[in-house]
């Protein structure tokens, strides 16, 4: 009974040290990301985001300038400044998915693929450069299928774009006279 009762807490003890070893090493791997994050000034975060059919609407940090697409009119070109804590949100978020390790283009999740999604394919490029860290991948929406690095890109590229949407400048602009098919 004595060896049933040791192998049993043996077994507890390495269930709850695999347990929490995957909690801490989860909690450790964000308090990495949020130093980092914090390490880097707010100006010296450069993000170059281009999304859309064609990756038509860009945010350019550096220049400070959004252009957005008009569809059959030209782009419209504003002044987009986004402020420290939103910077430092996509940079820590950059980090968390992984992005410094993405390859420059995304490929296929399986290269026979060609099962392609309704609508027209958006276009990505993000590229955010840091003292720290460096990185631009390209990515298009073409295809239905998706892989791990595909997914975390996205919803990196989905708080960048609500981050922009949110703005009060985005919100003046006029709407397109037109969309895509």
């Amino acid at each position: 009974m004595s060896a049933l009762r040791t192998f049993r807490l043996i077994l507890l003890s390495v269930a709850l040290t695999i347990s929490c070893y995957g909690t801490c090493t989860r909690s450790f791997a964000k308090e990495q990301a949020n130093s980092a994050a914090a390490a880097d000034s707010a100006a010296a975060i450069e993000i170059v985001c281009h999304f859309g059919v064609g990756g038509k609407n860009q945010l350019d940090t550096v220049k400070g300038t959004f252009s957005y697409d008009m569809v059959i009119d030209p782009p419209i070109v504003i002044r987009l400044a986004l402020s420290e804590p939103e910077r430092k949100e996509i940079l820590t978020a950059a980090i968390t998915a992984g992005f410094f390790s993405m390859p420059e283009i995304l490929p296929l999740p399986d290269s026979q693929s060609t099962d392609t999604c309704m609508g027209p394919c958006r276009t990505y490029y993000l590229s955010i450069k840091t003292a720290q860290y460096s990185n631009a991948v390209s990515l298009d929406n073409c295809y239905c299928a998706r892989n791990a690095a595909e997914k975390k890109l996205e919803n990196l590229l989905a708080l960048i774009t609500s981050i922009i949407s949110a703005k009060p400048e985005f919100k003046a602009l006029p709407k397109p006279k037109a969309g895509y098919l």
